[in-house]
């Protein structure tokens, strides 16, 4: 019998769900996640505190790890990468504002599925096609943008080496300090460490 995160969805026209529904489902996902945590939740579970069946589930998210990552997609929005400012320096730092805010809210939620996606592959392979690739485009098109100012140089760093850059702050903090990256932190690492490696002024 296939498990949870790996059964497919059943063939056919996808489920039309309202948007006020699927927020709903989504509300009695993050719910469940706070509850019991990712490994412990089931589609059967959020079908029966949602009032759907499982059908309706399975035809409108493929699997628990789609729904899942649709959840944190749909219930935080704007996207972190959706924060402008008038130069790409004060965009930087009020995206890392932002995330800093984000990660304070929900560090322990985040803790926890960060943890499931090491041993839960679909759920990792979820969480970069919807999430991470998307941000990662949307920066992209941001530094492309600062180069047409002439914000960066031609051959200046790129999107990815970006991420890494960022990526090393959200884990090295707590393994090094035992401490979340919060706001302060990463504000403070968008000014000594982000900007001078773009070659960009505070």
């Amino acid at each position: 019998m296939p498990t949870e995160t790996s059964e497919a969805a059943p063939t056919g026209r996808r489920s039309r769900l309202s948007e006020a529904r699927e927020r709903e489902i989504y509300q009695v996902v993050e719910g469940l996640l706070r509850e019991h945590g990712y490994d412990a939740l089931t589609m059967d579970e959020v079908a029966t505190a949602a009032r759907a069946s499982k059908a309706t589930l399975y035809r409108r998210w493929n699997t628990k790890a789609e729904l899942v990552v649709s959840t944190l997609k749909q219930l935080k929005p704007p996207s972190v990468t959706e924060v402008r400012a008038d130069t790409l320096a004060e965009t930087l730092v009020e995206q890392l504002r932002a995330a800093g805010r984000r990660l304070s809210e929900e560090a322990s939620l985040m803790r926890g599925l960060g943890m499931a996606m090491h041993q839960n592959p679909e759920l990792l392979a979820a969480f970069r096609e919807m999430l991470l690739l998307p941000e990662l485009t949307a920066t992209r098109k941001l530094l492309d943008e600062a180069r047409e100012r002439g914000e960066l140089p031609p051959n200046g760093p790129d999107a990815e080496h970006l991420l890494y850059m960022v990526l090393g702050a959200l884990l090295g903090r707590p393994l090094y300090e035992d401490k979340q990256p919060d706001t302060d932190f990463l504000v403070e690492y968008a000014r000594t460490v982000i900007l001078p490696a773009l070659g960009l002024r505070a």
